[in-house]
């Protein structure tokens, strides 16, 4: 798209929105470019835009019942409110005029520091003055070069960097989102020069491709927000790329805090505050206080708290040691432990929850031990964990991001406390430790899926054999083996993406192992629906078959 051509997208979308009623709107796209459109056509008929935490049902029919109209790329698909497509607006056209810098422009959402989700506002200038601090910063280091973004525009992060930076500053931006590594590589190629936004889960994965290399020389800068970036991934991405990430430290309520580069030698890397951020230690809670332009939410003069453990050094540097409440990062997503506990506790499973995190493989994920009440206790013994879990998870998708939702689960008669009645967490994580582990669960004991590509009958990963599932130790100890059962479930959980929910085994057919599968092991699963009825499978490496067959199904349409 040019120039032009965005201007005349915005001026036909605030054409419609002048006729619709008054009020915020929801902007539920998943197109940067879309969602470019739709922000500056609201924002020119002084309207206000909701950006959803997630793109989950429940939060959606929720922000839809409090907002005025929804914006949406894909309104034939939705099943609540009607919606506008932000490309589609029809002929009408609104004059483009002088944006207020001092209208609302945005409300996004954030766990918070004390629990409860809540509503951050943004004005625009609080938008505006921080696109002209990145431009200050490193404005010259990315030049003219194109945006890749892999980090989700619906938050702050991904919106500042990959969308109104590059847009503000008349810099290209590819504008179809980008899931796997390479997709990065291949842009880059296409582009020439490119700068990288992405985060660090992301940037893991990345670093890991055989065609990273490809990237030296093409990649101007890297950038990552949403969590830590691991110093080993910053390492390699730096040795493979020539270019070092910069890390960006900030929240929705605070803006851009603090940026850093790890650079090998650096024994201990510290944070920059940006040139217009003043950022001091609460000596009471040894928590950080920030004061900037940035700031969207009501703060003393003294400063916005946040729940950053920090260690100032001179020069208004600082060290990071982690956070004081219970709000943590999955995924680069922020979890309020305390309010999914709470959701866990309205099923009429559950009588009382915990959750921790556990690291698999480097990652930290979601654990959760639960007291289940005499129905979920009935349904565990005539069920299985499984259908327990599945339903929980079910559960918890209404309202919080996939990535969240805990992957590995325990059942107790109470939860572990100290001597003192608190809630003991040394016992919560000795029931995850691979010595204590009960046969296998079925959505703990999933591969590493590094890339997926799917149509309306077929789904395709390419993954990982973890090295970290608990049958290792019985099958077979000293030559451990992935069992023929689990591969056979990892097929069935591919097979419930296009189903929409687990497919319950009717009889097995042609079902066929090959070559074993062993720890540290790259394979390819692909699940193909039949017409007759049948799920077909098949799991295979680089230079061997594995695994192959055929399943019918109880589910209804698949039985035949």
């Amino acid at each position: 798209m040019k120039w032009a051509d965005f201007r005349d997208h915005v001026a036909h979308l605030a054409g419609r929105l002048e006729h619709a009623p008054a009020g915020p709107c929801l902007v539920e796209v998943t197109d940067p470019y879309a969602l470019a459109v739709s922000l500056f056509a609201l924002w020119n008929v002084g309207r206000c835009a909701v950006l959803p935490p997630n793109l989950q049902p429940g939060s959606l029919e929720h922000l839809a019942n409090r907002t005025a109209g929804v914006l949406s790329d894909r309104p034939g698909s939705r099943t609540l409110a009607p919606a506008i497509d932000p490309l589609d607006a029809g002929s009408e056209r609104s004059p483009l005029r002088a944006l207020d810098r001092d209208a609302l422009a945005l409300e996004l959402f954030s766990s918070g520091s004390t629990g409860d989700e809540k509503r951050i506002p943004k004005r625009l200038r609080h938008l505006e003055d921080e696109v002209d601090q990145l431009e200050e910063l490193w404005g010259p280091r990315v030049d003219r070069a194109a945006v890749l973004s892999t980090a989700s525009p619906h938050h702050l992060y991904g919106l500042l960097f990959g969308v109104l930076w590059p847009l503000v500053s008349g810099r290209l931006i590819h504008a179809q989102p980008i899931l796997r590594p390479s997709e990065v590589v291949e842009g880059a190629r296409v582009l020439g020069e490119c700068t990288l936004v992405s985060v660090p889960a992301h940037l893991r994965r990345l670093a890991q491709h055989r065609n990273v290399a490809a990237l030296e020389g093409r990649c101007r800068a890297i950038f990552s927000s949403g969590g830590p970036l691991s110093q080993a991934t910053a390492h390699a991405m730096a040795g493979a790329t020539g270019v070092t990430p910069i890390e960006a430290l900030g929240s929705t309520e605070t803006g851009g805090i603090a940026w850093r580069a790890q650079r090998p030698g650096d024994a201990r890397p510290f944070w920059n505050p940006f040139p217009k951020v003043e950022v001091s230690c609460n000596p009471e809670t040894g928590t950080a206080r920030v004061r900037s332009p940035f700031v969207s939410v009501g703060a003393p003069d003294f400063g916005f708290t946040t729940a950053d453990l920090i260690e100032l050094l001179p020069e208004g540097r600082f060290l990071l040691h982690g956070r004081s409440d219970r709000i943590v990062k999955v995924g680069e997503k922020r979890l309020d432990l305390s309010a999914m506990e709470s959701d866990l506790r309205t099923h009429d499973l559950v009588a009382d929850a915990a959750l921790l995190l556990v690291d698999r493989a480097g990652e930290s994920r979601v654990a959760a031990v639960l007291v289940l009440t005499p129905g979920g206790e009935r349904l565990l013994c005539a069920e299985g964990r499984r259908v327990v879990t599945v339903r929980l998870a079910e559960h918890l998708g209404r309202r919080w991001d996939p990535v969240l939702v805990p992957r590995l689960w325990r059942t107790v008669s109470t939860l572990p406390e100290t001597e003192r009645g608190k809630r003991s967490i040394a016992s919560l994580r000795a029931l995850f430790e691979p010595s204590l582990q009960p046969p296998p669960a079925s959505l703990e004991d999933r591969p590493e899926v590094l890339e997926t590509v799917r149509d309306a009958t077929s789904v395709q990963r390419r993954c990982r054999v973890p090295e970290s599932l608990s049958c290792w130790p019985g099958h077979f100890p000293g030559a451990p083996v992935v069992p023929g059962v689990l591969q056979i479930d990892w097929a069935m959980d591919a097979a419930s993406a296009l189903l929409g929910d687990l497919p319950r085994i009717r009889e097995m057919d042609r079902v066929t192992f090959r070559e074993p599968l062993r720890p540290g092991d790259d394979f390819w699963l692909r699940v193909d629906l039949e017409e007759n009825g049948w799920i077909r499978f098949r799991i295979w490496g680089e230079h061997a078959e594995h695994t192959s067959g055929h399943a019918r199904a109880e589910r209804p349409g698949l039985t035949g």
